[in-house]
């Protein structure tokens, strides 16, 4: 392997010991890639390539490190050898000490695993800490000696505070992370509550947490300390919870839960075991005036409903009922769009007919009532002695006999004062208004709708239709 530096590269290497370092300087040109590195643990109390050198606490003792024993200290590294403590001070029992504790007048300081108590320092027991006082360890840690407190392994456990080693977790249970408190119980098992263990989950059961659950339908475990059930293969199923394993299905099994009968019959379970005992063929057709209300499936016989005649009140037939299926119906309109009325009301078979409204009134007629949804506009016929649109009553001289004209009809006789006539004078009278007539006066007679004078004659009477000479004498 080559190390790509310029051979000008320094590169500063500290080693940093306990209590000094010794600074190394080389250039990139001196250094030589390894091309194994191998690291082999050393001995307690030793450190270094070849793991001679022994560290502060530890002296040399034929080509070993040993600890310095109780009230005995080394504070060097290698060269240095284990000093007696002064009078007054001591390891506090402990070995593989660098310096001495105690106090000349008051204590100050104290090593790990000691808290100061008044003028001196107090170790502290197991089970506890010390951080300027002792404070016991929480639940899923644990110390030994007292100095501090570590957190329990995977796999262990410490339920309570003032732990001073964790417990292995039982058959059946595991602590997945370090500083547990608990064991929690593996997939497939659950906590059994009489004897606070936990216990594989049983045939048919299954576990992903802490409690056991049946099967679901459609799925099955045929061994104990399942942590999931097995979804039944292609024509098996499983049709209640809880199942040990999958039957065999003899008819159809469209899912894993049930098994049917084949098309063609039905039967009244979802459970088939047997098809000539829990099959039966289905009906064929349906009879006359009559439809196919449900087909025929697994679980029910084909059912037929009588045909229903019309439809009910407010719709319309729209197909006639059949094989298959009955009368078909649509709700009837209720109006119609603007501009347009109902000529014919919803039948059996059709819906309502909308017709244009008529633009106006003809000629002669005049409006009675405008187009409306229900029906269209009503024209009625101006009456005999009127014409046009709107209606106008006959001028002087002019008559009309029947209604809805679009002219009147000149007169040059008379006529009456509704203007629907028109006719002469009867004989001996003559027309003396526009609507009346008069007796002829005395001495003319009347014929033909005027008067004329007598000629000859000495006729006194008013009135008269011939002149009539006078008698003589």
């Amino acid at each position: 392997m080559d190390y790509p530096l310029p051979p000008e590269t320094v590169i500063e290497i500290d080693y940093e010991w306990a209590v000094r370092s010794a600074r190394v300087t080389v250039s990139a040109s001196e250094m030589v890639a390894p091309e194994v590195c191998v690291v082999e643990a050393c001995p307690s109390g030793a450190i270094g390539p070849n793991c001679t050198t022994c560290i502060p606490g530890y002296s040399r003792l034929d080509q070993e490190c040993v600890a310095c024993p109780v009230d005995f200290f080394n504070p060097l590294y290698d060269d240095g050898t284990c000093e007696p403590c002064e009078p007054g001070m001591s390891t506090l029992g402990l070995v593989g000490q660098t310096a001495c504790w105690g106090c000349f007048e008051r204590c100050t300081v104290c090593p790990d695993g000691f808290v100061l108590w008044g003028d001196t320092c107090k170790q502290c027991g197991p089970g506890t800490q010390s951080k300027q006082e002792c404070l016991p360890c929480a639940a899923g840690s644990f110390s030994a000696t007292g100095k501090q407190c570590q957190p329990c392994a995977k796999g262990s456990y410490a339920p309570t505070s003032h732990s001073t080693a964790c417990l292995l977790c039982g058959a059946h249970s595991q602590a997945l992370a370090t500083g547990a408190s608990q064991c929690t119980c593996v997939p497939g098992s659950a906590l059994d509550y009489l004897s606070d263990r936990c216990s594989p989950c049983l045939v048919g059961h299954y576990s992903n947490s802490s409690v056991c659950l049946p099967c679901s339908v459609g799925t099955a475990c045929n061994r104990t300390g399942c942590f999931e059930c097995t979804t039944c293969s292609a024509n098996h199923f499983a049709d209640g919870l809880g199942s040990s394993s999958c039957l065999l299905c003899v008819g159809v099994a469209p899912r894993p839960d049930v098994c049917l009968c084949p098309l063609g019959t039905f039967g009244d379970s979802s459970s088939i075991l047997s098809l000539s005992e829990q099959c039966r063929p289905c009906a064929s057709a349906c009879p006359a005036a009559s439809f196919i209300e449900n087909a025929c499936d697994a679980l029910n016989d084909m059912r037929c409903a009588p045909c229903s005649v019309n439809c009910t009140p407010g719709f319309y037939v729209t197909m006639e009922c059949g094989v298959a299926a009955n009368i078909t119906c649509k709700r009837c309109s209720v109006r119609c769009l603007g501009g347009y009325f109902i000529s014919k009301d919803c039948e059996r078979t059709s819906d309502l007919a909308c017709t244009k409204c008529s633009s106006g009134c003809a000629p002669g007629y005049v409006l009675n009532r405008p187009c409306s949804g229900a029906s269209n506009r009503v024209c009625d016929p101006c009456p005999a002695g009127s014409f046009g649109s709107p209606c106008q009553r006959c001028p002087d001289g002019y008559y009309q006999p029947t209604a809805g004209s679009t002219a009147c009809i000149v007169c040059n006789l008379l006529t009456d004062a509704a203007q629907t006539k028109c006719y002469l004078c009867p004989p001996g009278h003559y027309r003396a208004t526009r609507y009346a007539c008069a007796e002829c006066p005395p001495m003319t007679f009347g014929s033909g709708g005027g008067c004329e004078s007598c000629v000859g004659g000495n006729f006194h009477v008013s009135g008269a239709t011939s002149c009539v000479n006078p008698p003589i004498g």
